[in-house]
């Protein structure tokens, strides 16, 4: 699995991230990416009909610029494409909005099977609120609410939140799925505005799920 940890709290270090773009005056809703980014040349190509799109390990064809604009609500260009993790153990994150307001991450792993990556799955997803209660970034105040999606994938987990910080507020709601030995997150974190709904991502989910080997 993706860095051996499928990082239910990955939203955290995101929010301080844009709310530190936020403070610093950088960065308008409408830009997706600074300067010196490279896109994803596939997401650039995204298409009205990019729900057909087939199986692919790009995660910024898991969920496309368009979606992703349509449910953070605002227009996003060609999304980041970076590796994460290990040589060994690598995985795939796409971000739309880098260093804006409003930012969408894309994040893909594999573990080595799926009774292994259900067993890690189910490992992180008890540590969860004692992973946020103690490894929350000084400064920052959460509320946050963590709620497991019968019927969707293998396990599906939402969580949604807000959180405050130098005079700011940022809402986040993420999507987390296991579907086999693959994971597979994604979501939303925008500075002072409100976030998509869980219903709205669970939405994507059922769509974007198809093209996760």
């Amino acid at each position: 699995m993706h860095g051996r940890r499928m990082k239910f709290v990955v939203p955290i270090a995101l929010a301080a991230m844009a709310l530190t773009a936020c403070s610093s005056g950088g960065g308008n809703p409408d830009s997706s990416n600074p300067p010196n980014a490279s896109p994803s040349p596939s997401a650039a190509q995204a298409s009205p009909s990019a729900s057909a799109a087939p199986v692919t390990d790009d995660p910024c064809q898991v969920v496309t610029a368009q979606e992703a604009s349509t449910l953070a609500g605002v227009t996003f260009g060609p999304g980041l494409e970076e590796t994460t993790g290990s040589a060994s153990d690598p995985g795939k994150r796409c971000t739309y909005g880098a260093h804006t307001k409003n930012v969408f991450f894309v994040q893909l792993g594999h573990g080595a099977d799926a009774s292994s990556a259900a067993a890690q799955w189910d490992k992180e997803r008890a540590e969860v609120d004692s992973f946020v209660s103690d490894q929350l970034p000084n400064g920052l105040s959460l509320k946050e609410s963590v709620s497991d999606v019968p019927g969707l994938a293998d396990k599906a987990t939402v969580v949604t939140g807000s959180a405050a910080i130098s005079g700011q507020t940022v809402a986040a709601t993420s999507i987390f799925l296991l579907k086999g030995a693959s994971f597979v997150a994604f979501g939303d974190l925008v500075a002072n505005a409100p976030a998509p709904t869980p219903a709205d991502m669970e939405t994507q989910a059922a769509v974007s799920l198809a093209r996760v080997p």
